[in-house]
């Protein structure tokens, strides 16, 4: 229903804008629908575009993704986007892609698996070994800072946590 929709309203605007004078192979601009989610990471935008005259590269109309650049979520999310897993990113716990070192644009470096992290299935090495080093009895990650409650004024405050990865043994 929104494909037609939006079809519907790009004639419309060919109609009244470009009458019987758009030259061959023209095509309309892109049109991009509401971002898939309202924060973080997993949104992303669909664009559309339509020939607005005969002969054009490629069918008539043509549909694109693209990420939402989506502002960062002021709480962590529970789980990570899906085609991603938990790992250790500048000593903070993130979500990483795993279809490659690249989200989007922006170019990721490997990591390291969280210990117990969502979706990480234990693998051991060839010959038992885990291939990971297991972090030291009392490390901690870095401080992760969570959003201000308070956009403006002196009244919000910003809650600071870190998260012990050999469970048990931090102080």
């Amino acid at each position: 229903m929104f494909k037609s929709y939006i079809v519907f309203l790009l004639l419309n605007f060919i109609t009244l804008t470009y009458g019987q004078t758009v030259a061959p192979g023209t095509w309309s601009d892109w049109v991009d629908n509401s971002c898939t989610d309202t924060c973080g990471m997993c949104g992303v935008v669909q664009q559309i575009r339509i020939c607005l005259s005969l002969p054009c590269n490629g069918p008539g109309t043509q549909n694109t993704t693209r990420p939402c650049g989506s502002p960062v979520c002021i709480i962590p999310r529970p789980a990570c986007c899906p085609g991603s897993t938990r790992g250790v990113q500048n000593g903070q716990i993130a979500c990483i892609s795993n279809n490659g070192p690249v989200i989007g644009d922006n170019p990721l470096p490997t990591v390291a698996p969280v210990p117990g992290g969502a979706n990480q299935p234990s693998t051991p090495a060839p010959g038992g070994e885990d291939p990971t080093p297991s972090p030291a009895p009392g490390t901690w990650t870095e401080w992760f800072n969570d959003g201000c409650t308070d956009t403006c004024g002196m009244c919000g405050f910003q809650r600071k946590s870190r998260t012990c990865l050999v469970p048990n043994t931090c102080m």
